[in-house]
């Protein structure tokens, strides 16, 4: 599969966890070695011990997950909007310290509240991420609400914003057209 990706010119290639061990970090230490001219992210849990192991096997891009809802924050992993912000502020410093583009994630971007995504993707951009990834997590936005938000952080912060829609109410596609669509202007109407 990767040679495909490979072979229709993918430019960025999001590869794998290398956290999860065994066949898959065999698999991603291969392809770290195959040395092509892509640019490989690893994806990484929100733990500096995730981010250490993708930079030490080689991988100059990484990805990094945060949950920013409150029900995400409190229900799965039980923190706060004072961790999720201190948290992504400390990875995003370690990774860029060690030269990496960053990518670091808003998940559960439907039911983030709106002045913290404003707060956290601005603190991003002030840090050096170099882009933030909308996660409709659990598939529930429509397309005005996902455009709301896009909008947001596109309107408070320079950072540049990727999207990543579930298609739980069969809107992803829909989703990531209209994010689409609203990225070919630097500020857009909510």
């Amino acid at each position: 599969m990767f040679d495909a990706l490979v072979r229709v010119g993918l430019q960025w290639i999001e590869v794998g966890i290398p956290k999860m061990g065994g066949d898959q970090l065999r698999l991603l230490q291969e392809v770290v070695e195959y040395n092509i001219e892509r640019k490989l992210v690893a994806w990484n849990r929100g733990v500096r011990d995730d981010v250490n192991q993708s930079l030490g096997l080689g991988f100059d891009a990484v990805h990094i997950g945060l949950p920013t809802s409150d029900v995400h924050l409190r229900q799965s992993i039980g923190k706060t909007r004072t961790w999720v912000l201190e948290t992504a502020s400390d990875l995003v410093v370690y990774a860029k310290d060690r030269g990496a583009f960053v990518s670091i994630s808003a998940e559960d971007v439907g039911r983030t509240d709106e002045s913290l995504l404003v707060d956290y993707a601005g603190r991003l951009s002030e840090l050096g991420a170099d882009r933030t990834r909308l996660f409709d997590t659990i598939g529930i936005m429509t397309p005005e609400k996902y455009a709301r938000k896009l909008a947001l952080v596109k309107n408070s912060t320079a950072i540049d914003v990727q999207c990543h829609c579930h298609n739980d109410l069969g809107l992803a596609v829909a989703n990531t057209l209209v994010a689409h669509r609203l990225a070919q202007w630097n500020r857009v109407d909510s």
